[in-house]
């Protein structure tokens, strides 16, 4: 059980929002190739669904029923991989930004060592 009193709290490194951000690069340039426009976001995301909505207007069994929707649950399963994978990265990039502004504002732990009031430097 979570004590009440302590807010529900997530703790990722830095290795980790930067995984997260190269992760969401990769699929970027994935989704620029051409190659991959065309087979999978024109011919499977936006044709495919189309092709099965006609077929399942004439399946003759419950079988071929189920079987094409579970291939449009895919597809829709698929694009939504792709949309939880943008919105983890932006919001990585958005905790990277969050991080580096937050470091720059505290004062440079070195100096403070090196600093002695005594010496007056």
């Amino acid at each position: 059980m979570i004590p009440q009193d302590k807010p529900n709290t997530i703790e990722v490194s830095m290795a980790d929002i930067k995984n997260t951000i190269e992760f969401g690069d990769a699929l970027d340039r994935l989704l620029g190739n051409a190659d991959f426009k065309t087979v999978f976001v024109e011919g499977y995301i936006k044709q495919e669904p189309t092709r099965l909505a006609d077929l399942a207007a004439v399946a003759s069994n419950e079988f071929q029923y189920a079987c094409i929707h579970r291939d449009i649950d895919a597809i829709g399963s698929f694009r939504q991989y792709i949309r939880t994978v943008n919105a983890m990265t932006e919001e990585a990039k958005r905790c990277l930004q969050q991080a580096e502004a937050n470091a720059s504002d505290e004062p440079d732990d070195q100096e403070s060592v090196n600093e002695d009031p005594y010496l007056g430097n």
